[in-house]
């Protein structure tokens, strides 16, 4: 028997794709950073900067801003309600499109925490600056009290 006609056995397809869904739902998630998920409430302000020097490592140079005044995050308004608590200034390269100046968001959105049934992985607003960056580039963070 030769592998097409395996495919056109009447059956077979429903079968593999009830197979396939029970164990893609039945995997393990990936943990996010620091076990953060969607709808924990904010960490100090010490946790917050150290997630957020983990996630841009070296090139960056996380501070609090004192003047920094929360609002609804741009980023997640449609799918929830958090404020923004961290502002990410960009150094990018003379060769990105449209790249990322400056931009507050809440905590989740620059890391990359996907939301609530939101699928697949969701790149974070860390990781724009980082590959939008110019080599040896500072990135500055500033996280609100």
């Amino acid at each position: 028997m030769t592998a097409a006609a395996v495919h056109r056995r009447p059956g077979t397809h429903w079968w593999t794709r009830l197979c396939t869904a029970v164990l893609t739902a039945a995997a393990p998630r990936p943990a996010s950073p620091a076990g953060l998920g969607w709808d924990d409430l904010m960490p100090e302000l010490g946790e917050r900067m150290a997630l957020l020097a983990r996630a841009a490592g070296r090139q960056a140079v996380v501070t609090v801003d004192r003047g920094f005044t929360p609002h609804e995050c741009p980023a997640c308004a449609p799918r929830g309600r958090r404020i923004t608590s961290v502002r990410l200034w960009g150094a990018p390269r003379a060769d990105v499109v449209q790249p990322l100046q400056v931009a507050a968001v809440c905590l989740q959105c620059a890391l990359g925490i996907p939301a609530t049934g939101h699928v697949g992985k969701r790149g974070g607003l860390v990781q724009r600056v980082l590959d939008e960056a110019r080599p040896g580039a500072a990135i500055r963070i500033e996280v609100c009290e």
